[in-house]
């Protein structure tokens, strides 16, 4: 309960933060290359999607939190078949950016920072062998399940601002671990995104 109310905390602290000399809002979608850092498995992708802010000091240094809907997991080849751990979170990236010009209207921005996670759904499959289970609650069928739904860490990344349009790269290394599970695993997840900005 403390975890979640942390997150709801810090997401009314991202909507009511005070104005600086500059805010724009943005919108963003694209895919998500996610797996776990340890145990043998296989890349999964997803999607992620969300709305962003972005606060400016100045003309290089701005403040970018933004709330999204983002599907991590993994995929793992059994002697039974393949498994797949669906999360899906909603998110909380906070990343201090400094933006560099290029030309007019080009930029590229560099971004570092935390961010905070809770788990909202998610299922994990077992090529037809098994029903599909809830991955944050425990049915009883493997120590897959019942992960933690609260998930935190660090992320960065690189974007290339065209005008109003931006293309963004960036890495995301989870420090919490995500359950019970005997080998301690944690998120690690990189994305490919496109965003527009108002």
């Amino acid at each position: 309960m403390m975890k979640k109310n942390l997150f709801l905390i810090l997401f009314a602290l991202m909507c009511s933060f005070p104005v600086f000399s500059q805010i724009s809002w943005n919108v963003k979608a694209g895919f998500n290359m996610s797996n776990w850092s340890k145990g043998s498995s296989d890349t999964k992708f997803d999607f992620l999607c969300g709305i962003g802010i972005e606060y400016a000091f100045d003309q290089t240094w701005a403040l970018q939190p933004s709330l999204l809907i983002s599907s991590k997991g993994k995929k793992q080849s059994l002697s039974t078949g393949t498994m797949t751990v669906n999360q899906v979170y909603a998110e909380l990236p906070v990343m201090a950016a400094a933006r560099l010009r290029v030309s007019d209207n080009v930029n590229i921005v560099l971004s570092a920072g935390p961010y905070f996670a809770y788990g909202i759904g998610g299922k994990t499959s077992w090529s037809d062998i098994y029903d599909d289970e809830n991955t944050f609650e425990n049915d009883g069928l493997s120590d897959v399940m019942d992960l933690d739904k609260f998930d935190a860490g660090i992320g960065s990344g690189v974007a290339l601002e065209i005008s109003r349009f931006i293309i963004s790269i960036g890495g995301e290394w989870g420090l919490t671990n995500l359950g019970s599970i005997n080998y301690s695993p944690k998120n690690e997840n990189y994305t490919l995104s496109v965003g527009y900005k108002f």
